[in-house]
């Protein structure tokens, strides 16, 4: 895959104009992000260099060209607009400022959408254009959309600002979240934070959006994080621009202030450091990260990529559980004032626009939870109180098909991770039961009812799995008692003849506090696992914090996250199979779009710790494994709510990683972002959990008992 890079942006001649022709059309899409600094409250100015830059890249060969959060008007990085401790109307210096600021903003439509559609039309090429918009006076950090024949096609307005941008930047609504089909994909647009709303990207996601565009004016490292795990949650290519500015970038002194750090800037002191990107649908960097200068990204998408990605995992189609997790997004203007006649009139014009609005009105309702008692308060003595927490992520194999000895071992890990002081120990999935690594129990191509060594298989690894309550849950129980922890247990878990990735919740007394099973298993676990259903995604509000957990690649799944924030989750444990480097960035992202404590575990596990060929066979790759083969390389993890690491990843061997959890810091993060709190649009985009169990038969007679009873 062709990927271009150029570190600097030329202020030099406009190339020739650029006929693109036919190619547009192709599997393949050049394209490029702008890192580049707008010039502040200068607009006509910024829109001459919007041309040179769109000119540059269209001299590539680039048929899209994205643009950074509120390129056109500039970013008020340092600004306070004369806000601040004790002053509650701003100061007579921050209105002028506001004034200038307002007056380089633009209006869409108006002459400089004209001017930028005929940028796009020009160079032909399709143009995504951060700009500050206003709407009499107020403004919106909004995102203009183009395509290559100089037609303006809409816009997305951010829905939700960010800390101070809420003091100058109004709410966009549900009717400007749009994605466009093109000739070269179809197009979407997530603003800077907006990629922190898990329901705002499964919106996206639902729309198709192939070129999932992130102009941003975050260039932290965690930054890169989200977007590698937005790339392969959404199985689409991110396209994230940042400014690159410098404190002379911004008028001087007094003219315009940094608020507390103007006193250590210098003309060339960086104040945005850029960090624009491309990534793949599997996550995979392209070209940037980018934290050097102004520069030219440029990378060829080639969008066949996306039905290769889509085939193990998509969010809105055969991964989504809509009879569980349900989405509703209103995606009607919404108006501060609306007169009588005018909706008489839409009524008469619009009968099902009517209809829809309803039919809203009838689903008005915030995301529910299980009113599942708690389990009663634990005594945890005087340490359990304090405000930090021993977590304890366990990295280690199962002995397949041998629960047994699983459980013993289980048992010395736990004792170990006791004598450390931990009061909390997360095991990896399929921990007691073991993860059927490499076998497909005797599937493949032509064989729909496997093999009877596959049967054969199968019944050894369903004579490993347990019932749930059973004895080997009895014995887990006893082991949080003796010495004192939290377990949370990734099991194999059976329910009548049908197997569950199920993780089991056990306090510091040995009381079993309950399970969740696995909602969607992933490609060929769907062979031999069963789904679970919404009655068991608990959290649980335990003296050392509320604690819930997600399996394997139902961390991708945001709707599960979202009702999982919903119950207020602290420490959200995250046992896996997956060893990849994104996984890291999937954690990154969950610890900094929640604001909570992430342990993730995995299995670390060679060829011997599965039973020797032929009675267990590696499918595929049997004939390249020796017994010191690792077939599962970890890569545990525990992070903060910051999205820092505490402890690994760890790709060396069987280890136990342990840190010390500071919950106070979980409010800390929340004051810039609160997903199910201030940083939510319920009114625009609203979860629905269905949390009863899914019986696959009802006796009526229980029904009827069931009815006597509670009347």
């Amino acid at each position: 895959m062709a990927i271009l890079t150029t570190p600097t942006v030329s202020d030099g001649p406009l190339p020739a104009e650029v006929d693109m022709g036919s190619d547009s059309n192709a599997p393949t899409v050049r394209a490029t992000v702008v890192q580049a600094s707008s010039i502040f409250n200068n607009t006509p100015a910024t829109l001459d260099k919007a041309e040179r830059l769109v000119a540059e890249a269209a001299s590539r060969g680039s048929q899209l060209v994205v643009f950074p959060e509120a390129f056109i008007s500039g970013y008020p990085r340092g600004s306070s607009f004369g806000y601040g401790p004790g002053v509650e109307t701003g100061t007579a210096k921050g209105k002028e400022d506001f004034r200038k600021y307002h007056a380089a903003a633009i209006t869409v439509p108006g002459p400089e959408v004209d001017r930028l559609a005929e940028i796009a039309g020009k160079y032909n090429v399709f143009m995504v254009m951060g700009a500050m918009e206003k709407e009499g006076y107020t403004l919106y950090c909004s995102v203009l959309f183009f395509d290559s024949h100089g037609h303006y096609l809409g816009k997305h307005r951010k829905l939700m600002p960010t800390s101070l941008e809420r003091m100058v930047w109004g709410f966009g609504d549900g009717s400007t979240m749009p994605v466009f089909e093109t000739p070269i994909g179809k197009i979407g647009a997530a603003i800077c934070w907006e990629n922190k709303m898990p329901l705002l990207r499964t919106a996206m996601y639902a729309k198709g959006v192939e070129i999932y565009c992130a102009p941003t004016t975050d260039a932290r490292d965690v930054w890169q994080a989200s977007m590698t795990h937005v790339a392969i949650e959404g199985a689409c290519f991110v396209l994230s621009a940042n400014q690159f500015c410098r404190r002379k970038d911004y008028p001087p002194f007094p003219e315009y202030e940094f608020v507390g750090t103007e006193e250590n800037l210098k003309p060339d002191s960086v104040v945005c450091a850029g960090g624009s990107v491309i990534v793949s649908p599997a996550g995979e960097v392209l070209a940037g990260p980018n934290y050097e200068g102004e520069a030219l990204i440029t990378a060829d998408l080639d969008l066949g990529e996306i039905a290769g990605e889509k085939m193990d995992f998509d969010m809105v189609g055969h991964y989504a559980r809509p009879e569980v997790l349900g989405l509703i997004v209103r995606d009607l203007p919404t108006k501060p004032v609306t007169f009588t006649s005018s909706l008489t009139k839409a009524e008469e014009c619009h009968p099902i626009q009517q209809q829809r609005i309803e039919r809203s009105q009838e689903d008005m309702a915030i995301l529910t939870v299980s009113d599942r008692a708690l389990p009663a308060e634990v005594d945890m003595g005087s340490d359990y109180n304090a405000p930090t927490v021993r977590a304890t992520v366990v990295q280690a194999s199962s002995i397949f098909n041998n629960t047994p000895a699983t459980l013993d071992k289980a048992e010395r890990l736990v004792a170990e991770a006791a004598s450390r002081g931990s009061q909390l120990v997360v095991f990896p999935e399929a921990f007691v039961g073991g993860y059927p690594r490499g076998s497909t129990f005797g599937y493949g191509v032509s064989i729909s009812t496997g093999t009877a060594k596959g049967k054969q298989d199968f019944r050894k690894y369903f004579a490993a799995a347990i019932n749930v309550p059973g004895a080997e849950v009895d014995r887990l129980a006893a082991m949080a008692r003796s010495y004192n922890v939290f377990l949370v247990v990734g099991v194999v878990e059976r329910g009548g003849y049908t197997l569950y990735s199920s993780v089991l919740f056990f306090d510091s007394q040995g009381r079993y506090l309950g399970k969740r099973r696995k909602l969607m298993p992933t490609s060929l676990e769907r062979l031999v696992w069963g789904f679970g259903d919404g009655s068991t995604i608990p959290v649980f509000e335990t003296p050392i914090g509320k604690i819930g957990a997600a399996i394997g690649y139902e961390s991708r799944m945001p709707f599960l996250r979202t009702a999982m924030y919903a119950k207020g989750v602290e420490i959200y444990c995250a046992p896996t199979t997956d060893d990849r480097d994104v996984w890291q960035a999937s954690m990154t992202h969950i610890a900094a779009e929640r604001g909570c404590f992430i342990l993730s575990a995995n299995q670390f596990c060679r060829r011997k710790d599965y039973p020797p060929t032929p009675e267990y066979v590696f499918k595929g790759m049997e004939e390249n494994l020796t017994p010191d083969s690792v077939v599962c390389a970890g890569g545990s993890v525990i992070m903060s709510p910051s999205g820092d690491v505490l402890a690994g990843p760890n790709y060396d061997g069987e280890a136990l990683l342990t840190a010390d959890l500071d919950l106070g810091e979980i409010p800390e993060e929340k004051l810039d972002i609160d997903m199910v709190g201030h940083y939510a649009r319920p009114e625009v985009l609203n979860l629905i959990v269905r949390d009863l169990p899914a019986i696959p038969v009802t006796f009526t007679s229980a029904t009827t008992k069931a009815e006597d009873c509670h009347q």
